[in-house]
This record gives C-alpha cells, structure tokens and sequence, in this order.
C-alpha cells in the first residue's frame, strides 16, 4: 500500500540495507529480487494513480540496485502498453545479480535501451540512477544525465531518494533531481525530512512493501517525524495521564 503521509518512524540507509538483509536471511519467502519486484510494482501503481494518460515513459537507471527497480517499472509499463525507453549506462556488465536479471526480464520483453542521451521528449519520467547507496560527489556522466532531466519540462517520480541527495542527512552530492514525487521504500529515509530535501522531493510518499512487522522487528529506527499532529496528540495523553 502506498501512503501520502511521510511515516513517525525514520531510518538511515545502513539500516535499511541491514533491514533487508536481515529479512532475507530469516523469512524463507522474501528475497531481494521479491524486494525489487515489489518497489517497481509500487512506482508503477504511483505513476498510475497520478499520471494515468501517460502514454511515453522515459526510466533512467544507473548502475546498482536501484536501477533494477527502473527495469521492473519499464516492463510493468511496457507490459500494459506505454512506450517505454530505458536510458542506461554503457557499463551494464557492473549491474549487481538482482539488477542484472531485472534488465533480464526487460530484455526478454523486447523492450528498448538507449545509452546516449535521449533526441525525443516524454510524458513523464522515472528517476532510477543513484537511490540511497550515493557515497561522495555525483560523477560527471550521472551529472549530465541529472542536468538533462532537469532541464525537461517533465514531470519526474524518484524512486526511493532523487539521485544526487544523501538519504541519510538530506546535503546534496552536486547536481541533485527535482523530482515531482519521490516514493521511499521499506523504511523511510531520515534524510527525505531534513537538510536541502524538501527542494527535491517534491510530494513525499511511502510504501512498506509488505514487511513493514519485519523490518520493526529487526530494525530500531534512527529518528522520529515528529509533527504538529503529532506533538497535540502527546499534549493530550500527558493531559489524560495527569487526570
């Protein structure tokens, strides 16, 4: 399920990559692969629920975990008949094994890879380039092609985190996307809600993937989201108790 509303519990990106490994490790039924089919079925729904008449889909993927989840959400869309072109990286051989056999798939379905930088325009497109693993200043190829997006009068949906922002703080790693919506995944990231976020994010929305019980079993959050909603219902408590 997809919420609108950022979640009280936050989480830093080595927690999330802890959670899911620990996931994987104790239900016999989740993989990451399932994590990756799960966050691609959930953007397709978004970009469904929002931009239902798109008919020309432009999914950018980069080079690790995240643009395995652009490959997923090209071949939902493809499958259900968008015109979809997947621009990538030349270096696709570096593609981690999930990502890998979600190009697979992609692949299978006779869908349609560019390198170059795109000569057409689209409705709208997905941001699948760098997601939460960003160490250190966005290289000059991933710039471009963030410079590029930017520069469309498209609108954009970041998957997870728009590329270019730490998901952990909220700095930006130099040139950042300026996503129209961005959807976080399993936990959502502490840095969706501080620093320069909120000039990137556009319309903030989360979907657990279905293990929201086993991810808080595993995994203690980092911070709370703490909100005026929030902070009245904590002032109404402390009257109760005090009653």
């Amino acid at each position: 399920m997809i919420t609108h509303d950022i979640p009280l519990l936050l989480y830093t990106s080595e927690q999330i990559r802890q959670g899911e490994q620990l996931l994987t490790e104790q239900q016999n039924s989740v993989t990451l692969y399932h994590l990756m089919e799960r966050a691609g079925e959930a953007t397709f729904d978004l970009m469904r629920q929002l931009y239902p008449e798109c008919k020309k889909l432009l999914v950018c993927c980069g080079k690790g975990n995240n643009g395995g989840d652009g490959y997923v959400v090209a071949r939902l869309a493809h499958e259900q008949g968008v015109d979809v072109t997947v621009w990538e990286l030349p270096t696709v051989e570096h593609l981690p094994t999930d990502a890998r056999c979600a190009r697979s798939y992609w692949l299978q379905c006779n869908g349609k890879t560019i390198t170059d930088t795109p000569t057409t325009s689209y409705e709208l497109i997905i941001d699948a380039l760098l997601g939460i693993g960003i160490k250190g200043q966005v290289r000059s190829e991933m710039a471009d092609r963030i410079r590029w997006i930017n520069h469309q009068m498209t609108p954009v949906i970041a998957v997870d985190v728009p590329s270019g922002l730490c998901a952990d703080t909220g700095a930006t790693f130099g040139d950042v996307i300026k996503a129209s919506q961005t959807l976080s995944f399993i936990g959502f990231k502490q840095g969706l809600t501080t620093g320069q976020a909120a000039q990137y994010c556009g319309e903030r929305y989360f979907s657990d993937l279905g293990v929201a019980l086993q991810f808080s079993q595993v995994m203690k959050p980092s911070a709370l989201h703490i909100t005026e909603s929030v902070l009245l219902r904590l002032h109404e408590l402390d009257i109760w108790i005090k009653r």
